[in-house]
């Protein structure tokens, strides 16, 4: 809380960059609705299907960077045709973010930022408490 305000200072609001992460539970169907005070779904076993998502961008949110998605399976059948996903995939075996794909994903970004910009200088706060 005392650190960072002195290191983000020195930075325009566009090169100051966060990410975090959240859980996708793409098959669960709502739990409630919002259409009638206090009516509530069917009660039926929630689906576990889970992707992690990984969402970055800037401060000013004039720059958002390519979204990571990590699912279980390393070539899912659904992905059988496509040519290119508007994110990047990764898989795990719970579809969990680890050290390892998240140190990926940086480096990616990092080498993007190298290739594309000469003279910027970014922070990249990185929100997560899993790490």
């Amino acid at each position: 809380m005392e650190v960072l305000p002195g290191i983000v200072k020195d930075f325009e609001a566009c090169n100051i960059f966060s990410a975090d992460e959240t859980g996708l539970y793409w098959r669960a169907i709502p739990d409630g609705t919002s259409s009638f005070n206090k009516a509530e779904a069917a009660r039926c076993k929630m689906p576990k299907e889970q992707v992690t998502l990984l969402l970055a961008c800037n401060m000013d949110g004039s720059d958002k960077l390519e979204s990571l998605a990590v699912g279980k399976s390393c070539s899912p059948c659904c992905f059988k045709n496509v040519k290119h996903l508007p994110v990047d995939y990764q898989a795990s075996k719970n579809a969990w973010m680890t050290a390892a794909i998240w140190g990926e994903w940086l480096k990616k970004v990092d080498n993007k930022m190298r290739r594309e910009t000469t003279n910027r200088d970014a922070l990249q706060q990185l929100c997560s408490t899993q790490f």
